[in-house]
């Protein structure tokens, strides 16, 4: 109860900032640096960066090697709606940072160890680059003439 009084509070300060823009769904989002070219569709794979925090400013996980990043599979390897939705608001080259309620991360359940019940989360990530799906493969596709 007490990250959820603390995750209101936050929202609550949010809606002065006039950088954060608030979603229907409750996912805050500010745009830190504008990229170019398509943003990701639902079914593409996006390369990124990124610093997961608590509101209090904690380090939950985080990858920022320069040799490395992470792939994600929009729609299918991600684990939290909030980063779906979010990573779809920033272009390749640009950074932005997702404001995440616990409605569209891990709820009251959490993630143990590392994300306890009702936590607020807050993500900085560089889109770095977006992959395209190749499209089905249909039956008629697969037929060598």
């Amino acid at each position: 109860e007490k990250n959820k009084a603390e995750g209101t509070a936050f929202f609550t300060k949010l809606k002065d900032n006039k950088a954060v823009t608030i979603l229907p769904s409750g996912l805050g989002f500010e745009v830190v640096q504008a990229g170019s070219g398509p943003a990701p569709k639902a079914t593409d794979t996006v390369k990124v960066h990124y610093v997961g925090r608590f509101i209090d400013g904690t380090v939950f996980d985080e990858e920022l090697n320069p040799r490395t990043a992470m792939e994600f599979r929009l729609g299918r390897d991600l684990v939290i709606q909030g980063w779906d939705q979010g990573i779809k608001l920033v272009k390749p080259g640009g950074k932005i940072l997702l404001i995440i309620p616990p409605s569209l991360a891990y709820g009251t359940r959490g993630d143990p160890p590392k994300i306890p019940g009702n936590a607020t989360l807050l993500f900085e990530v560089e889109l770095l680059d977006v992959n395209k799906e190749a499209p089905p493969r249909t039956p008629a596709t697969l037929i060598k003439k």
